[in-house]
């Protein structure tokens, strides 16, 4: 429902039957997404059709992989990002004398 415009959200919720709003959901979407997904399907063969080597950071940035242990500092795993726990807030400003 994320890719329809307020119209179509409009006109899915003014349709009454649940089969028939789902039907209806699926024909407006799929013109949307079934270009990505060829995309996908293409990748996926290219790489499984002879010795294709992906380095960590391709994995990484195709999301294939989470994290890159190890490796280059500019990529920043979601898991850091939900682990780091702030620190205490200091009674008095590092600069104040």
């Amino acid at each position: 429902m994320y890719f329809l415009s307020q119209n179509n959200r409009d006109e899915l919720e003014g349709i009454a039957s649940e089969e028939q709003r789902e039907e209806r959901m699926y024909e407006q979407v799929k013109p949307l997404l079934r270009p990505l997904w060829l995309f996908f399907v293409a990748l996926c063969y290219a790489l499984q059709d002879e010795d294709n080597e992906l380095s960590a950071t391709d994995a990484f940035w195709l999301g294939l992989i989470d994290e890159v242990i190890g490796g280059d500092s500019d990529l920043f795993p979601f898991r850091l990002l939900i682990e780091d726990t702030p620190g205490p807030i200091p009674a008095t400003p590092p600069d104040a004398p």
